[in-house]
């Protein structure tokens, strides 16, 4: 299996919406739809997904948990292989340190259906307040230190929160809050 990704930061902003030690073990990996060309990870009461996947020679989904998230920054593409994923950069002067070796663990199995997540399940007005878990914050504070501004955008035919990333390095990175029942 080879899955090429070229836009690191928005997978990078994607895997930090992955559970850490969550006993579901899905949740604790990216899902890869290479058909799709989508990534996506949830911790269950947030989610992300992007459209990233670059070339694939698998028709297989797949969820990969890295053994160590830290991914280089100077890191320009992603391989993703059956027992790693390589990262590559070009701006590295010595040669070894071009690339860098993260085993994972990759797995064929179901995985939470974020596309459900998206579509209203009720006739509610929109809301008028929001309740955040904590845990948020520490997952934006994993993504690109000079990521800009933060919106959130609450959507009146459903019980979501959009966020809106204005960084363009991530723009394209969709991400949501789950309702959290008080």
């Amino acid at each position: 299996m080879k899955i090429v990704i070229n836009d690191v930061e928005a997978f990078k902003a994607v895997l930090s919406f992955a559970a850490k030690g969550d006993v579901r073990f899905y949740l604790n990996g990216i899902y890869i739809e290479p058909e799709l060309k989508k990534v996506s990870a949830t911790n269950g009461w947030a989610a992300a997904y992007a459209e990233i996947v670059e070339e694939s020679d698998s028709e297989k989904n797949v969820i990969v948990t890295l053994k160590d998230r830290t991914i280089p920054a100077l890191t320009k593409s992603l391989a993703i292989r059956d027992d790693c994923i390589i990262c590559y950069s070009d701006k590295i002067q010595n040669e070894e340190n071009r690339i860098k070796i993260i085993p994972t663990l990759i797995v064929e199995h179901d995985y939470v259906n974020i596309e459900k997540a998206l579509i209203p399940r009720s006739e509610k007005k929109a809301i008028s307040e929001i309740r955040l878990n904590s845990k948020l914050l520490k997952t934006i504070s994993s993504l690109p230190k000079d990521s800009g501004t933060l919106g959130f955008k609450f959507i009146n035919e459903s019980e979501r929160v959009e966020i809106e990333f204005f960084d363009s390095r991530i723009h394209h990175v969709k991400a949501f809050l789950m309702p959290m029942r008080p």
